[in-house]
C-alpha cells in the first residue's frame, strides 16, 4: 500500500515540475516578446515624433463666436511673420495646445492673466519642421520660442 501512494505521488509529483517547466519557458518567451514590442514601440513612437516642434510664448487668441481661434492659424501666422514664408494648410499636419489655461491673479487686465499654452505642432515633412526649428535656434530674441518636442 505505501509503495502504491508512493509511486502515485511521484507521477504526480513528475507530471507536476513537467507543467511547472512548460509554464516557466512560457513565461521567458512571452518576456522576450514583450520586451521586443516595448522597443519597437518606442522606436515608432520616437519615429512619430520627429515632425513634432512645440511652440512657447505665442499669446493665446481670444474666442469668437465661431470658438477659438485655430492653432494652425497661429503658428501659419509665426511663420510668415517670423520666416517670412508663406505656408499653406497642408504643411501642418495637425496641432493644439497643451495643458490647461492658467491665470494670474496678479495682472492688471484680464488678458494680460493668461499665461501662453504650448502648442504642438506636426508638420507633414521633416525637412520643413528642421527649417523651423533651425530658425529659431539661431534667433534666440524671437517673441515665440521654438522647441524640439520631448518624448
Amino acid at each position: 500500500m505505501k509503495q502504491e501512494i508512493y509511486q502515485s505521488l511521484s507521477l504526480d509529483n513528475a507530471g507536476l515540475n513537467f507543467l511547472c517547466i512548460n509554464l516557466e519557458q512560457k513565461c521567458n518567451t512571452l518576456q522576450e516578446k514583450n520586451s521586443k514590442l516595448k522597443w519597437r514601440f518606442d522606436s515608432i513612437e520616437q519615429y512619430g515624433t520627429q515632425n513634432c516642434l512645440l511652440f512657447y510664448g505665442i499669446p493665446e487668441a481670444q474666442s469668437t463666436n465661431k470658438g477659438p481661434k485655430n492653432t494652425d492659424c497661429l503658428v501659419l501666422d509665426i511663420t510668415r511673420d517670423k520666416l517670412e514664408l508663406e505656408f499653406d494648410g497642408t504643411v501642418l499636419d495637425m496641432s493644439h495646445h497643451i495643458g490647461r489655461r492658467k491665470t494670474s491673479a496678479s495682472a492688471a487686465t484680464p488678458s494680460a492673466r493668461i499665461k501662453p499654452r504650448p502648442i504642438i505642432v506636426k508638420f507633414v515633412c521633416y525637412t520643413l519642421t528642421t527649417y523651423v526649428r533651425n530658425f529659431f535656434a539661431e534667433n534666440e530674441n524671437s517673441k515665440a520660442r521654438c522647441l524640439e518636442s520631448a518624448k
